[in-house]
């Protein structure tokens, strides 16, 4: 049968499609799949609650065309959902100041670093980076045997990276810290197979009930041992999975100060030079995307882009 995908997977290819059509510059189709993205978190939203990567990335799109509202609403959902809106409460007070929502400015402003709202200088653009690190869990067998040849098959995730230390950026900037939000996607994968369990234990114990009374109505006896050996056989647990995703997926946000700006992607075994950004007024996008994957190679501009693996 075809691979529909876990529920996790299907929201990760919107993902991917976002993250390339933003390096591309082509804001407009990153928003539509960021619409088809919220249509499987809310078909799926328990299986996906954990997801923050994408949800960020579902806000940066609104926020990339000017679609504040919408920015503002899935920005607000993200803070919710992580439990600590401190990685996006600039995002809110900003959003919420151009929509005169003062009473969420005031409450977000507590989120802020002191240091952070005494800023003066307001970025002249943004550099958004991907960072992908370590290999994500991929799904092993499992059988429970009974008594005479009933056999109970299912797959669960398996570790393949441990703990990985997240990526920094430096030097800090004249136009203020960057701000990092995560996805463990091995436990986004896990939620999505939990949350079809239920359904895969009922659909298995169909299976084995049905098969039990086909070989139990089988008078010669040669022959009823012959069909449960090939029953036994056939009852094999699905672990197709997609084995290329990363372990954690990281969107690092940081301001940008007018003119010439140098920094350096850290901490994933060695530093990755980020080539010189020139944010000057009417010097390239307002926007700067790069891609990197276990902090291997250069960085693309998204004049030029090409996600590095």
């Amino acid at each position: 049968t075809d691979y529909k995908g876990e529920y996790a997977e299907r929201l990760l290819v919107h993902t991917y499609l976002m993250m390339n059509f933003l390096m591309l510059g082509n804001h407009e189709s990153a928003l539509v799949e960021a619409k088809q993205a919220l249509e499987v978190y809310d078909t799926f939203p328990e299986a996906c609650s954990a997801d923050y990567f994408t949800r960020a990335l579902i806000a940066h799109c609104f926020e990339a065309l000017n679609e504040i509202n919408g920015a503002y609403i899935e920005y607000k959902k993200l803070a919710e959902l992580m439990g600590d809106p401190a990685p996006v409460a600039r995002k809110l007070c900003d959003l919420a100041g151009r929509l005169w929502f003062y009473d969420d400015v005031e409450h977000f402003k507590q989120f802020i670093p002191e240091s952070e709202l005494k800023r003066k200088n307001k970025p002249a653009g943004e550099l958004v980076i991907f960072v992908s690190q370590g290999q994500s869990p991929v799904k092993i067998p499992h059988n429970i045997v009974l008594p005479p040849s009933i056999r109970f098959s299912f797959s669960t995730y398996d570790n393949r990276s441990g703990y990985l230390p997240p990526p920094t950026v430096g030097p800090l900037l004249k136009a203020g810290a960057s701000d990092m939000i995560t996805t463990d996607v091995g436990e986004v994968l896990k939620a999505s197979l939990k949350e079809r369990l239920a359904e895969i234990l009922v659909k298995e114990t169909a299976r084995v009930v049905a098969k039990e009374a086909i070989a139990q109505n089988i008078e010669n006896d040669d022959l009823e041992v012959l069909v449960r050996v090939v029953f036994f056989l056939m009852e094999v647990p699905d672990t197709r999975c997609w084995e290329t995703l990363p372990a954690y997926m990281s969107m690092i946000r940081v301001p940008l100060s007018s003119g010439h700006n140098q920094i350096y992607l850290n901490g994933m075994g060695q530093a990755v030079e980020i080539p010189p950004i020139d944010a000057s007024p009417g010097k390239g996008p307002f926007y700067h995307y790069y891609s990197v994957r276990n902090g291997i190679g250069p960085l693309q501009s998204s004049e030029n882009a090409r996600p590095v693996e």
